[in-house]
């Protein structure tokens, strides 16, 4: 296990023996940190030429950040970062110390090789570490200023404009509680639609009232109903009535041809 002192920015080493060929072992803890370093983000850098591995933490490094450190002398180096929301307010950096990692024995097989802790196995154990905290309390800041009042919007009422206007938006009520009044303009007058069918016939009206009593007739001194007899006429062939009769006959009364009038 590798054990580093942060004191402000002074980094110091305390370690045992570290071997290169191991997997997913190499432990590192923070100890007897400064209080300045209380609650930052850290970024630990290990090094030897152009292996890098950059591991971001909250606090010690496990065995999930896979530091397979190979043979060599390694850099360490460390930088803390503090944020406000998402602004950086904060940041120390350290001196660079060094690690000398001893040659493993022979090992059956290929090498142990190099695999830099995944940054996504990174974020997510911030992730966990900050909810951690989260959970605990820790990131309750202070009290708010009191916000602005809530706004209110509602539509007040649809109105229908002259045909040829715009249409038109407009807010009766206030800044704070807007009332919104709508004016939709009528449209034109269509052309004139095709004559309908006709419709079915009415009913019969009622009877007229009787009319005037027509004139009296007469004939040969007789009046009312008269019955014409052969005296009365005379019997004749042709096509006129003899002139002893039309003398006797008013204008528009019918002549009755009758040759076989008894």
């Amino acid at each position: 296990m590798i054990e580093l002192h942060l004191n402000g920015q002074t980094l110091t080493l305390e370690s045992p023996p570290v071997v290169s060929g191991t997997l997913d072992y190499i432990e590192v803890h923070f100890e007897r940190m400064s209080s300045e370093w209380n609650g930052l983000h850290l970024h630990v850098f290990f090094e030897n030429g152009e292996t890098k591995y950059e591991i971001l933490t909250l606090g010690d490094i496990g065995p999930e950040h896979h530091l397979n450190l190979g043979e060599g002398v390694w850099t360490i180096s460390v930088v803390g970062y503090r944020y406000d929301g998402e602004v950086l307010a904060q940041r120390i950096t350290t001196n660079t110390i060094g690690i000398t990692v001893s040659p493993a024995p022979p090992i059956a097989g290929d090498s142990m090789p190099n695999i830099p802790a995944n940054v996504v196995e990174q974020i997510e154990a911030i992730a966990r570490s900050v909810r951690e905290d989260a959970d605990a309390g820790l990131f309750k800041g202070d009290k708010g200023d009191r916000g602005d009042p809530a706004y209110t919007f509602q539509v007040g009422s649809v109105v229908t404009g002259n045909a040829g206007t715009s249409a038109a938006v407009e807010n009766v009520g206030t800044n704070q509680d807007v009332v919104l009044k709508f004016t939709i303009p009528r449209g034109n007058t269509g052309p004139q639609g095709p004559t309908g069918p006709t419709g079915p016939t009415g009913p019969t009206g009622p009877a007229g009232p009787t009319g005037p009593a027509g004139g009296v007739n007469s004939l040969n001194g007789r009046t009312g109903n008269v019955v014409l007899t052969k005296a009365d006429i005379g019997l004749y062939t042709g096509n006129t009535a003899p002139a002893s009769m039309a003398s006797q006959l008013s204008t528009g009364d019918v002549y009755v041809y009758a040759p076989t009038l008894p």
